[in-house]
Order: structure tokens, then C-alpha cells, then sequence
């Protein structure tokens, strides 16, 4: 057999408009939204290797974008989430062991629609397929109880930018 162990790269990376409808699948399996559209961005350094042992260790350190992103809530179809630019500038993330940190994060024209059902849940925590709280609460007895107990958008509305990645 071929292979090469230990293995090392390191790449510099600059990635700009990556459409992430092309993660759409990937996204929805996860995730119970639908995206509707979105761009991301990324400028730094990409390293990956594999010690003795054939674990592959996968570090990263620069800035990320992620812009003109929108979902819409599948069982109303109406809008979930949408932000204009999400940002965030020296990030530095390693998967083995797992670390994260990143030294600014931004947020431009953020949008979400938040409902509290009667029973003090949020929507946003229904999110995560698979999760406990995933699948849909049943119908209360009453149909009039059959309404979010409460209601609240913060509303921008999100105009395209491209994602600004590095300086």
C-alpha cells in the first residue's frame, strides 16, 4: 500500500464569493431551514498533518466572511434569519485538541424572527435536526393555543454586500 505518514501542508488561503447555496444540502440535512442565499469569504492560513498515531490535526488562523445570508422557516416558509455581514478577524480554530478564539466579531443588518411557543420554547432552539427539541411540539386541544404565545422580529433588511476577508 501507498501513503504518506506522518503528512503535512500548509496552505494560504483567499477565497472570496463562495456561494453557499453550493453547501445547501449539506446545510439542510443538519439544519431544519431553508437557505435561500449567501457568500462567504476566508483569508489566512490552513494547516493539516497527521501525527503517529494517523490522526489528522487541521488548524486555522485569519478571518472569516459570511454575507447576504438568509433562511426561511420551513413549516410557514416565511423569513427565518438574514444578516448582511457576519465577520470575524483573527480567528484561529484547531480541531485536535479543539480550540477556538477569535479576537473580533461582527454583525451588520442582523434580522431574526423569534417566537415563544406557550410552553416557553423558542423557535430557534427547533433548529438542529436530530436535537431532542427538533421535532415539532403536537397541536395544543385548543385551537385558538395553536399561536406562538408571543411574537418578535428585529428587523433590518439586508442589502448585498461582498464579504470583506483580511486587510
Amino acid at each position: 500500500p501507498y501513503g504518506m505518514q506522518p503528512f503535512s501542508a500548509a496552505f494560504d488561503v483567499r477565497a472570496i464569493d463562495l456561494p453557499l447555496l453550493a453547501a445547501k444540502p449539506l446545510i439542510e440535512r443538519e439544519a431544519n431551514l431553508t437557505l435561500t442565499g449567501g457568500t462567504a469569504g476566508a483569508r489566512g492560513k490552513l494547516e493539516a498533518s497527521t501525527g503517529d498515531g494517523g490522526a489528522v490535526r487541521v488548524t486555522w488562523s485569519g478571518d472569516v466572511a459570511i454575507a447576504n445570508v438568509e433562511a426561511l422557516d420551513p413549516p410557514t416558509g416565511g423569513r427565518l434569519f438574514a444578516w448582511r455581514a457576519l465577520g470575524f478577524e483573527k480567528l484561529k480554530v484547531r480541531n485536535e485538541p479543539f480550540e477556538a478564539a477569535v479576537e473580533t466579531v461582527s454583525l451588520a443588518d442582523f434580522y431574526a424572527r423569534l417566537i415563544v411557543y406557550a410552553d416557553g420554547t423558542l423557535n430557534l432552539a427547533k433548529l438542529a435536526r436530530g436535537a431532542p427539541d427538533a421535532a415539532p411540539a403536537p397541536p395544543p386541544a385548543k385551537p385558538a393555543a395553536a399561536k406562538p404565545a408571543a411574537t418578535k422580529a428585529l428587523a433590518a433588511k439586508p442589502a448585498p454586500v461582498k464579504p470583506r476577508v483580511g486587510t
